[in-house]
């Protein structure tokens, strides 16, 4: 009897255990961003627009250090520069997938990760203090990671936000964020964590209101006896969100303080009181919901939003598509290019999309059946022939595995047809390439030309059900530049075909340049 009441009491316990877990927090799309913390275990359960779930749990975090020149950590001085990363393993829709930050470099301009139609800002993690300090400015999280949420479909308030600041036509790069450091969180003299995104400007830069503001004024000054001019503009939005947002080192304000301000007015000269060696404007975004503490998070957000507004403005090239939604293996799934778009110069719109599993489509609207389980990063490339872009949307697929009953495209070399890694994600601006291209690369030696290229294979297998097909398989090679150029040869392999791709020779040395087919 007793036996049986420890096993009840273990059982209960566990029970306990698993519903005490697995008890989501609720968060629905909302006209602003959502921004939360969260620690391991924690599952966040984010209602779209269109009433669907997408359910998130965090499983684990790690920060480390990717290189740096201090002697001892948190002991820190100008010349000196750290580059760590952050990582997180996350469960989304049943599917588990890591997400990974960089900085300070390149990649601190991030792109959100968009999984089944909801944009997910990986913002900072807690661990950040093993290594730094927190002197340049509160920005640690209290709990283990702080994430920003949106529905992919809308944009991060119901607003459109204008220019903060003049600002190049398509992105920042890191070297104009002051030292190439002060990114937000980035290791400022190598040891303390920044708290607030600088950008380098020319001195008496103009500052224009991104919205419409309720109040405005300076919250420090140099005429308080203050070391800096520190203004802050605060927006009251009707689902009880409050934004501040800040910018600090101006050189005189332009309008009265505690007025309200409407979008597009310029409020401030700014870059020039106590801006250090390079005349720079700090940035802060501070982001209070009803029920919740303040969160400080990444200003990127705020520019990542205004150069895709000015995208549209200036009707350039994108590539777009739907919002996805979480699949099975053996599922016909739709790609929708809706809302993708030539530039202003650009002719009709070629598609090439990347499925994330080693196949792709030249089609604007595909299908595409997966046969594995997992989270697939999709890729749309378009190009109008002047210009390119591309648009990545992640993808779960939850059931058994098929891959014995499907296509498969494989090659030998590990950069050919590969499954695309769910976690890897592109610096704002640049252009993600397709996974599954065959490059070739060569010139031409005096005399003997023809070891020049070396050829490459791709295995084409068939599942159990398909193998009655083989004898029916034929290639085409349709040539993009240049004409009748690639040799193409298969033969049948086990149970599938082997092509072997050569340029040949003699049809490529009179002419240099590039080849596509």
């Amino acid at each position: 009897m007793k036996m049986k009441q420890t096993l009840y009491i273990i059982g209960f316990l566990l029970l306990s255990h698993y519903f005490l877990r697995s008890e989501a927090l609720m968060r629905h799309s909302k006209e602003t961003l959502t921004v939360l913390e969260i620690n391991s275990g924690d599952v966040v359960n984010y209602r779209l627009e269109s009433g669907r779930i997408v359910g998130v749990e965090l499983l684990e975090t790690k920060t480390s250090i990717v290189l740096t020149t201090l002697n001892e950590l948190k002991k820190g001085s100008p010349e000196q520069r750290t580059i760590y990363m952050m990582e997180c393993w996350l469960r989304v829709d049943g599917q588990e997938m890591k997400m990974v930050r960089y900085n300070p470099v390149q990649e601190s301009f991030y792109e959100p990760y968009t999984v089944n139609g909801l944009h997910i800002w990986f913002d900072g993690l807690r661990t950040l203090s093993d290594y730094f300090t927190e002197n340049h400015g509160a920005c640690l999280p209290t709990k283990e990671a702080r994430f920003g949420l949106q529905d992919a479909a809308r944009s991060i308030c119901p607003e459109l936000i204008s220019n903060w600041m003049p600002v190049p036509e398509e992105r920042w790069d890191v070297h104009q964020s002051y030292g190439g450091e002060d990114t937000w969180m980035g290791p400022y003299f190598g040891a303390d964590l920044h708290g607030g995104l600088d950008l380098n400007v020319a001195s008496n830069t103009t500052l224009s209101a991104p919205i419409d503001f309720d109040d405005q004024f300076y919250f420090s000054s140099v005429a308080n006896g203050q070391n800096n001019n520190r203004w802050r503009g605060i927006r009251n939005w009707a689902n009880g969100d409050v934004w501040q947002l800040q910018t600090h080192h101006l050189v005189e304000a332009l309008v009265p303080e505690n007025v309200p301000l409407k979008r597009g007015t310029p409020y401030a000269h700014g870059g020039g009181v106590r801006a250090g060696y390079t005349s720079h404007i700090h940035f802060v975004f501070r982001v209070m919901q009803p029920g919740f503490e303040p969160f400080l998070i990444d200003p990127w957000i705020i520019f990542w939003q205004i150069f895709e507004n000015n995208k549209t403005k200036a009707h350039s090239i994108n590539a777009a598509m739907l919002s996805l939604a979480p699949a099975e293996t053996g599922e016909a799934v739709l790609f929708s290019s809706e809302g993708s778009r030539e530039g202003i110069w650009g002719g009709s719109l070629e598609y090439l999309w990347d499925f994330g599993d080693g196949h792709i489509s030249t089609k604007q609207t595909p299908t595409h059946t997966y046969a594995e389980p997992g989270i697939y990063p999709v890729t749309l490339i378009v190009t109008d022939g002047a210009h390119r872009d591309s648009y990545t949307q992640h993808i779960t697929i939850n059931g058994d595995d098929l891959s014995s009953q499907c296509l498969r495209v494989s090659s030998d070399d590990p950069f050919l047809f590969r499954k695309a890694e769910n976690w890897k994600t592109s610096a704002y601006g640049e252009l993600v390439e397709s996974s599954n291209v065959v490059v070739f690369s060569g010139y031409q030696k005096q005399g003997d030309v023809s070891d020049s290229f070396t050829p490459k294979d791709i295995m084409i297998t068939f599942g159990d059900k398909l193998a009655a097909a083989d004898p029916l398989v034929r290639f085409k090679t349709q040539y993009e530049h240049g004409s009748d150029w690639l040799d193409l040869k298969s033969k049948t392999v086990g149970g599938g075909i082997q092509l072997t791709l050569l340029p040949k020779i003699e049809d490529l040395i009179t002419q240099h340049g590039f080849y596509e087919a």
